[in-house]
């Protein structure tokens, strides 16, 4: 388990660092910082407003409050359809919520709108998570296929050829 939460927290740090960030936000400032309403969103693929969603559901996660950063994350999808760093968080607090599937669901999404390596990566930790190594496998080998300096998806990928079956 604890290789598992180091897999999964190396994945969440990786991907900060190949998500872009803004410093605008078009969301109304005067709102609270742990909430988002529909209309909190005025322009449908803003970047700045997904990365103030991004903020606050990452912030409603951080304190543990998963079940609103989901809901954050969903009512900023509802807008901007097309912005894979909002797919991969809220499959991230699905994750802490038990809901592997939804997960799963969500960084398949993200890879629609953009296939990236890193997002492999994530989708073989999910994999891996559900006892899926086969797939994780494939997956952490895409990844180095796209980015062949991924240290991390080759190695896991030679820890999962190496691993002995379960039966």
């Amino acid at each position: 388990m604890k290789k598992l939460f180091l897999l999964f927290l190396f994945c969440s740090i990786f991907a900060l660092g190949c998500s872009k960030e803004t410093n605008n936000t078009s969301f109304d400032e005067t709102e609270s910082e742990n909430s988002i309403s529909e209309n909190s969103i005025n322009e449908v693929n803003d970047d700045n407003a997904a990365n103030k969603a991004l903020r606050i559901g990452t912030e409603q996660s951080d304190t543990g409050n998963f079940n609103a950063a989901v809901d954050t994350y969903t009512k900023a999808l509802e807008q901007i359809k097309d912005n894979a760093n909002l797919y991969v968080d809220r499959a991230r607090a699905k994750i802490e919520l038990g809901d592997l599937d939804g997960a799963l669901d969500d960084i398949n999404k993200g890879l629609e709108v953009n296939e990236e390596a890193w997002l492999y990566v994530e989708r073989a930790t999910i994999y891996n998570m559900k006892g899926e190594t086969e797939l994780a496998l494939e997956d952490y080998k895409k990844a180095t296929s796209l980015k062949p300096n991924i240290d991390f998806a080759k190695d896991s990928a030679t820890d999962l050829e190496t691993q002995p079956e379960e039966n």
